[in-house]
């Protein structure tokens, strides 16, 4: 992937990708939605094994083919459940998003 190219060219060996707030959540969300499963092709799902510890909940989802079945990428994520005052929920991966096998490539925003 590209990001991650660029990131080990300037000396990231594990780039971190971050979200902050509801509002940052929920536009990653809706991104997400329109280029995978808004057009039909695919759908996501939850894996078991999701975890929680205080305010951090680490789960697992992956890109089904609505077709086929077909695992098509997925990820691991992250989401700190701030509960301070002023603090904001954050989700974060250490690898971006894979790209579904057969999907179009991603547009530049």
């Amino acid at each position: 992937m590209e990001i991650r190219g660029i990131a080990a060219r300037i000396g990231f060996e594990h780039p971190v990708l971050e979200a902050q707030g509801h509002d940052a959540i929920e536009i990653r969300v809706a991104r997400s939605f329109e280029q995978f499963v808004e057009k039909g092709e695919f759908t996501f799902r939850s894996c078991t094994g999701a975890v929680r510890l205080h305010d951090f909940v680490k789960f697992r989802w992956e890109t089904v083919s609505v077709d086929t079945s077909d695992v098509a990428g997925g990820a691991w994520r992250s989401l700190c459940l701030a509960t301070t005052a002023g603090s904001r929920p954050t989700t974060c991966s250490r690898e971006p998003d894979p790209e579904p096998r057969g999907a179009p490539p991603r547009q530049p925003r």
